[in-house]
């Protein structure tokens, strides 16, 4: 049965149930470390590629379709507003949709 998508609509960060916008990594500053070390010396397509292999490892810790969504509707808000992305002291750098050392 083929069922329409739902049309994505702008997320309501204070009110969206299942998504985290207040810090919540254990070591932020050792994560973007990491982060950027891993693609060092990577080509803008090695790089692309290895953000796409983390996103998909990390969607599927995260699991759930409604959580998933709610965060990529996040992201796109954050185009216009990077601020909505999250309520945290991360820097701009570690908000940057692509590193590419």
């Amino acid at each position: 049965m083929h069922t329409e998508p739902k049309p994505r609509t702008e997320p309501n960060l204070r009110t969206e149930p299942n998504l985290r916008t207040e810090p919540n990594l254990q070591d932020a500053d050792g994560f973007y470390t990491q982060l950027v070390e891993a693609h060092e010396g990577l080509d803008e397509r090695q790089s692309f590629e290895l953000n796409s292999r983390l996103i998909f490892l990390l969607a599927n810790q995260v699991g759930g379709a409604e959580v998933l969504s709610a965060c990529i509707a996040a992201a796109q808000a954050a185009r216009h507003n990077p601020a909505t992305a999250l309520n945290s002291g991360l820097s701009a750098e570690a908000n940057s949709s692509h590193i590419v050392k």
